[in-house]
């Protein structure tokens, strides 16, 4: 279970944070959050995988793969900036999460996994809340970007709902995780025999979800798992093995096809 702590100007009046001017506060996270409306952009750049999640209702989450071992990302350089090529949408809400209170009602809460350099002890930061109850303006804008997203969020929610239930997650190819050297366990990917054999009314209702896309676009970003084995990039050095592209990934040529084939990683 994703350890989420809840607050609010009662509870929340002690707590005292560093607002991230970079993404030094990422640079022990080795996944981060992924959005369906997301995924074809990310996929260019970023590998994309699946795990379990009892915190959210499909009981799943599709994250950037950015590191090969617990505690450490190779997105991140030195100098704390970002040489992932592709910015997340999560950079611009985290350490910040909804955590959902039943009723379609979800409370905004701090994703303990993301705020180890964010929050602070009392000697150090700001706090969260001014005398008037006022949330920091920093911190504000993080949440105003959460709630405003929050319908991709359930969006990405029904897709992998409807993927689990299509039995179509399946543990990452051992040969993959050997290539990159992947320490991290429990990563999921799609299966593509099933794919290639599902239901045809199956099949078309993914496709009337948005669910292809996630699909084929994760596929596709298995890729870039030559990323980790490589190494961390040079600051400000795009990756000779990563799709380079300005926008998503046009995936529509892949619609009617039933199984994506991977050549060698290396």
């Amino acid at each position: 279970m994703i350890d989420l702590v809840s607050f609010s100007s009662d509870t929340g009046e002690s707590l005292r944070w560093q607002p991230p001017k970079n993404f030094s506060f990422l640079r022990e996270s080795p996944l981060l959050p992924a959005q369906a409306v997301e995924a074809g952009r990310l996929a260019s750049a970023l590998p994309l995988v699946f795990q379990k999640d009892a915190s959210q209702t499909s009981g799943w989450s599709m994250m950037i793969l950015c590191g090969t071992d617990v505690g450490r990302s190779i997105m991140v350089d030195g100098d704390d900036q970002w040489v992932g090529g592709v910015i997340p949408h999560c950079a611009r809400y985290l350490p910040f999460s909804l955590k959902e209170v039943g009723g379609n009602k979800g409370v905004v809460a701090f994703d303990k996994r993301y705020a180890r350099h964010v929050l602070a002890d009392a000697d150090t930061g700001v706090s969260l809340y001014d005398d008037e109850g006022e949330l920091h303006p920093e911190a504000q804008k993080r949440v105003n970007f959460l709630r405003q997203y929050r319908g991709r969020i359930e969006q990405t929610q029904k897709i992998l709902k409807a993927l689990a239930a299509a039995n179509l997650f399946v543990p990452l190819p051992k040969e993959l995780s050997e290539r990159a050297d992947l320490k991290l366990l429990g990563l999921f990917s799609i299966d593509e025999k099933k794919l290639a054999q599902l239901d045809e009314k199956i099949f078309l209702g993914l496709r009337a979800i948005g669910a292809l896309t996630v699909v084929y676009s994760s596929l596709l970003s298995l890729y870039q798992l030559r990323k980790l084995a490589a190494g961390p990039s040079k600051k400000g050095a795009a990756s000779g093995t990563a799709i380079q592209t300005t926008g998503d990934l046009d995936l529509e040529f892949l619609k009617d096809e039933g199984t994506i084939k991977f050549g060698p990683l290396s």
